[in-house]
């Protein structure tokens, strides 16, 4: 900068002896939360390129992932005192460069802040007091370990914003940009040189607990709700910082996943072809099942399975229907086999995989996921959950709890009531299709679980397993003979698609309705629908006429009239149904409204007498053609790709950019045409009580 530049005033936030103490309470709020903020001194600048800066950024990762373990098992608990727990030591603040807070952060149930505050103090003094366990410290280590050595083996997958905002950090706070190696030896280093003790005195120094503090409250303002004043919240900080606390106490046990006892008979290859258009080669096991494998280099450290079966919700009476829904929201709470979420944790510590089942509402599926060094772990997490789900009542209680607190305060809230009356009015009030409720939640029960897992699960034959990522058929056959060829198998299909008559209202439907809000505003919620084949030139056609409208509803209704920030619009084909569903919402004024929903209906209009802009329609098949060649290059695209060509017979290799390239002006306003002639139109429009 020149010697006449602008010199930009540092400013440093005062202390303060006392604590600063915010209690707010709106009618609007969503959850009860308190965060609790110690105020210190940032390491200036020209340090945060040195040896040192590492060093605490290290240890301060230490501290963050043994409280994350700690405040998560609370959590769990039977009758936990909060939902969820944070702790962060001294972090960068907003936009201020010189101050760092330490802080936590506590989210509770409705009336229970201070007994979540109270639980989050004890648990801060007792790190404080305490410190951490040698076995702590162990797990947090193989934690952070196993995270450098996939971050470096992955460093050519990082992508453009990785490096602008490590510029951008350096540029305002001084944070160095060091090559991948080099960070990465560095950190390993430094990671395996810090043990306990260095831990524990760093976490002695990280505050005072009664200075420089700033705590704020948030909770919803109803009737039976308590909210704490300042006094109690001043009061209950100095009674946590003056109790009793004991030392933590750690008990965690080594255990293999797959116990001793267990005999894997495995099952061969029996069969193999190609799909050369995919580049897959998909085995045939000798116990039935299908494995489709597609190798890929683009995530260096990665490797991933989806497996999907027919099935899913449908294929269960209304009795069931909400809980099968919500296995795997309890099964992941639950934890697998003897293991419980928190235990199982703590032995995969050290390892970076995951596994996990879904029931969607026409399918289910397990899905997992490793680094290359973890395959077997995958593997091994893959064959529980097909064969030893673990259903806990803590834990389900514990979840349950988690989800009234979360859903209490939802019905107040015009979002939710505006998306409770779009899924009404769009499947004719179908039970099926339902915001999920306080009243909904009761009718998920434990006991149904293990007979809805052993109706969707028993039958392995029933899934085909893909398999994406950095590695090759021979190093994927000995664990997929093993583990997958060990899977319980049967001779006939055990779920097939079941059509459980859930359809779009048909005809044109209107839901206008007024409900009370705090900031009024007027939601607009349009669907067509319609009868349509699923290919893939409908596909695209449906994508060129999302597009052209994107375009118009930019310039009409934000651009000249200023009615709202955004018109989105999607549209999509559904296989199950053969139908089309064009979407189009947005929020506005009430005395924009009315004026604004005419637009909506004219451009469409205007695109079936005259068609597209050509100037749509070249930008959409540039951007298509362009990132067409970036998708390939993902295994998420893939994954969407082998499922299509599987489930639906659609090849978007073969077929994609000869589609994208041949869909016509006309073609888009054929559509136009089509759904306007069919006159499926539900239209909710949600605006607030006069």
């Amino acid at each position: 900068a020149g010697p006449d530049a602008a010199k930009k005033d540092v400013i440093v936030v005062p202390d303060n002896d006392e604590p600063i103490v915010s209690v707010n309470a709106d009618p609007e709020m969503q959850q009860s939360n308190l965060m609790i903020f110690y105020k210190s001194q940032a390491m200036p600048k020209e340090m945060k390129n040195t040896m040192t800066y590492e060093l605490m950024e290290i240890l301060k990762s230490y501290v963050s992932n043994i409280m994350s373990e700690r405040l998560s098992d609370i959590s769990r608990k039977p009758n936990a005192p909060f939902i969820h727990a944070g702790f962060s030591p001294a972090g960068s603040f907003g936009i201020c460069p010189t101050l760092e807070v330490t802080s936590g952060q506590v989210m509770t149930q409705d009336g229970k802040i201070l007994e979540g505050y109270k639980a989050l103090l004890t648990e801060m003094e007792r790190m404080r007091r305490h410190g951490f366990t040698e076995g702590e410290w162990e797990r947090a280590k193989n934690n952070m370990l196993s995270s450098i050595e996939s971050k470096y083996n992955s460093r050519d997958d990082r992508e453009h914003d990785f490096f602008a905002e490590r510029c951008i950090d350096n540029f305002r706070l001084g944070t160095p940009i060091p090559d991948a190696e080099t960070e990465r030896n560095l950190d390993k280093q430094l990671t395996e040189m810090i043990n306990v003790d260095m831990i524990n005195a760093t976490v002695k120094q990280l505050y005072d607990p009664l200075k420089n503090v700033v705590i704020i409250v948030q909770s919803p303002a109803k009737e039976g709700v308590a909210v704490p004043t300042e006094q109690e919240v001043v009061d209950m900080l100095k009674a946590a910082v003056a109790a009793e606390v004991a030392p933590f106490e750690h008990n965690t046990v080594k255990e293999p996943l797959i116990g001793e006892d267990v005999v894997l008979k495995g099952s061969p290859v029996k069969k193999q072809s190609v799909n050369s258009s995919l580049g897959t080669t998909e085995w045939t096991l000798k116990n039935g099942i299908k494995v489709v494998i597609k190798q890929t280099p683009y995530e260096a450290d990665n490797i991933s399975v989806q497996a999907v079966s027919d099935g899913g919700a449908a294929v269960f009476g209304d009795d069931l229907y909400y809980s099968s829904q919500m296995l795997g929201s309890v099964m992941s709470a639950s934890g697998i086999s003897k293991f419980s979420a928190s235990d199982l944790r703590k032995q995969l510590a050290g390892k970076s995989v995951r596994a996990s089942l879904g029931v969607a509402q026409y399918k289910h599926s397990v899905s997992a996921s490793a680094a290359l060094k973890d395959v077997e772990t995958m593997f091994q997490l893959l064959y529980l959950q097909f064969t030893a789900p673990r259903f806990s009542e803590d834990d389900f209680t514990t979840l349950m709890n988690r989800y009234n607190s979360m859903l209490a305060n939802q019905t107040s809230n015009p979002d939710f009531i505006f998306s409770q009356n779009v899924q009404k009015t769009l499947y004719n009030d179908n039970y099926r299709r339902q915001q999920l409720t306080p009243e909904l939640l009761q009718t998920i029960k434990l006991e149904h679980m293990p007979a809805i897992h052993k109706r969707l699960y028993s039958n392995a034959a029933d899934f085909r397993f893909t398999f994406i990522g950095n590695m090759s058929e021979e190093q994927l056959k000995p664990y997929v003979e093993k583990y997958i060829g060990s899977l319980p198998t049967a001779s006939k299909p055990g779920n097939v698609y079941t059509d459980d008559k859930v359809n779009y209202a048909k005809g044109g439907v209107t839901n206008d309705f007024r409900t009370k809000m705090e900031q009024p505003k007027v939601s607009v919620f349009f669907a067509y629908t319609g009868d349509m084949a699923v290919t893939m030139k409908n596909k695209l056609v449906a994508t060129y006429l999302t597009t052209a409208l994107d375009n118009r509803y930019l310039k009409s209704i934000r651009e000249e009239k200023g009615g709202t920030y955004g018109v989105g619009v999607s549209a999509a084909l559904l296989p199950r149904t053969k139908e089309y569903a064009l979407q189009v919402q947005f929020d506005t004024n009430e005395q924009m409204a009315d004026e604004l929903m005419a637009i909506v209906v004219a451009e469409l209009e205007k695109i079936a007498k005259e068609g597209p802009l050509k100037e749509d329609m070249d930008k959409t098949r540039e951007y298509e053609n362009k990132n067409y060649t970036k998708s390939i290059e993902q295994n998420s695209w893939w994954s969407n790709a082998i499922l299509y060509k599987y489930r639906y017979g659609i090849d978007y290799v073969k077929e994609y950019l000869d589609a994208v390239n041949s869909v016509t002006a006309a073609d888009v306003q054929a559509l136009a045409q089509q759904i306007l002639k069919d006159g499926n139109l539900v239209k909710v429009v949600m605006r607030p009580e006069k």
